[in-house]
C-alpha cells in the first residue's frame, strides 16, 4: 500500500504537481509572515512617529492619558487609527499609501502647514470614526462593562444616554489625546462684518454685539455713568441719531415685583436689561399675564434712553447665524451637538454653567451663545 502510493507521488506528472503544491505553501506561509510582520511594524508607536510632521502631534498625544497613566495601560496610534478587524484593517492600510504621497509633495512638511490643514485632518478622523461608531474606542471601552456609578457626574448622565440616544464616542470626546483645530476663524470674521454696521444706522431694528450701557440723557453717552446695561443680543428699535448717539427703545419683561432687571421672555429669566433706580423710574408699564405652572405675574415694560453707535449689528439674521455658529463650533468640538430645543432656558443656563470652564469663549462670546441658546429655546417661556 505505501509502495503504490510512493510510486503514485513519483511518477513524473505527480512529482510536479507534489513540488509544487509544497513550494507553494511554502512560499504562501513566507508571504503570510512577511505580510503580517510589515502590517505590525507599520502599527508600532515608533513607525507611526518616525516622520518629523508628527512630532507635534506626537507631542501632545504624550500629555494625553493615553499616552501616560496611572493604570500603565497606554493605547499607541494604530489602537485610535487602524482597525483590529482584519478585512478594514488591509483597506486601511491601502487608505494609508496617499500619505506616502503628501510625504513626497511636503503637505504637512512644516508646523505653519500642519496648522492650515488641522481642521481638515481633525474632521476627516472624526467622520470615519462617526461612520463606524467609534470603532476603534469600542475595542479598549464599553458601555456594558462602565463602572457607571463611580463615574463624575457628568460623565454619569451622559454615559447612561449614549447608548439609548445613538451618541458615539467622538461625538463627546474630540480632543481626547490631540489639540483641538481653530475652529473660530470664520465666526470672528462674521463678527467684524456685523461690527462695521452700526455707524450708518440711523432708524430700524439693531441688536447689541456686546454688552452696553444705557443713559437717559444723550450728554452721557460715552460718560460711563450709565442707568442701565444692556446685555449682549439685545434687540432695540431705533428712533433717532444725534452724532454718535442713538435714541433707542428696548422692551423686556419684569419678573413679580422685581424692578431691576429686564427679561427677553415672559417666563424665562433672559438678560435684557440690568436698571438703575432711575432707568427704573422711567419704565414704560404695560400689560401683565401670569405664569399658571408657577403663578408668577409676568409685566411687560419698555423704556427709552440713548446708546452709543458701536457695537450694533441691523441684520439680525446674520447676527444669530453668528450665534448658531459659534454655539455649533464651540460646543460640537467636544460633544454631540444638542438644538435650542433640546433644553428649557433655566435648564441651558444650568447646563452652560456646567461646561463653561472647558470653552474658550470670552464673557461676551459666551453670553451670546447662551442667550441665542435659551431664546430658541421651545419650553420655559410664555
Amino acid at each position: 500500500m505505501i509502495g503504490r502510493f510512493w510510486n503514485w507521488l513519483w511518477t513524473p506528472s505527480r512529482l510536479a504537481i507534489g513540488t509544487l503544491l509544497v513550494l507553494g505553501g511554502i512560499l504562501g506561509i513566507m508571504f503570510w509572515g512577511g505580510f503580517h510582520t510589515v502590517m505590525e511594524a507599520t502599527n508600532s508607536l515608533t513607525f507611526c512617529t518616525g516622520c518629523h510632521e508628527m512630532r507635534p502631534v506626537f507631542n501632545e498625544y504624550a500629555k494625553s492619558p493615553h499616552y501616560n497613566n496611572t493604570s500603565g495601560v497606554q493605547a499607541i496610534c494604530s489602537d485610535c487609527h487602524v482597525p483590529k478587524q482584519w478585512w478594514p484593517k488591509v483597506v486601511r492600510k491601502v487608505q494609508a499609501t496617499n500619505e506616502i504621497y503628501h510625504k513626497m509633495v511636503g503637505s504637512i512638511d512644516t508646523p505653519e502647514k500642519f496648522e492650515q490643514k488641522r481642521l481638515e485632518l481633525a474632521q476627516n478622523v472624526w467622520r470615519s470614526m462617526q461612520n463606524t461608531d467609534s470603532r476603534e474606542c469600542r475595542n479598549c471601552h464599553s458601555f456594558d462593562d462602565m463602572d457607571v456609578e463611580n463615574q463624575r457626574t457628568a460623565a454619569q448622565k451622559w454615559h447612561t444616554l449614549a447608548p439609548s440616544e445613538g451618541y458615539t464616542c467622538i461625538d463627546c470626546h474630540k480632543g481626547i489625546a490631540h489639540q483641538l483645530p481653530d475652529v473660530t476663524a470664520h465666526y470672528k470674521e462674521t463678527l467684524d462684518h456685523l461690527k462695521k454696521e452700526g455707524q450708518t444706522i440711523t432708524s430700524g431694528a439693531v441688536i447689541t454685539l456686546a454688552s452696553k450701557d444705557f443713559v437717559l440723557d444723550v450728554d452721557a453717552v460715552g460718560s460711563g455713568l450709565g442707568n442701565a446695561r444692556l446685555a449682549p443680543a439685545t434687540v432695540l428699535e431705533v428712533l433717532e441719531r444725534k452724532d454718535n448717539a442713538l435714541k433707542v427703545k428696548v422692551m423686556g419683561w419684569l419678573r413679580g415685583d422685581e424692578r431691576d432687571r429686564l427679561s427677553a421672555k415672559a417666563g424665562a429669566v433672559i438678560p435684557t436689561a440690568s436698571l438703575g433706580q432711575d432707568a427704573q423710574k422711567a419704565l414704560q408699564i404695560q400689560n401683565s399675564i401670569t405664569d399658571d405652572r408657577t403663578e408668577v405675574v409676568w409685566t411687560k415694560a419698555e423704556l427709552t434712553g440713548w446708546v452709543s453707535d458701536n457695537d450694533l449689528a441691523s441684520n439680525q439674521e446674520e447676527f444669530w447665524g453668528y450665534a448658531a455658529e459659534m454655539n455649533m463650533v464651540t460646543c460640537s468640538s467636544c460633544h454631540h451637538l444638542y438644538a435650542p430645543e433640546a433644553f428649557s432656558a433655566g435648564e441651558w443656563h444650568e447646563v452652560l454653567q456646567e461646561m463653561r470652564h472647558r470653552v474658550s469663549l470670552n464673557d461676551n462670546e459666551y453670553a451670546i451663545v447662551e442667550k441665542y441658546l435659551q431664546i430658541n429655546s421651545a419650553k420655559g417661556s410664555l
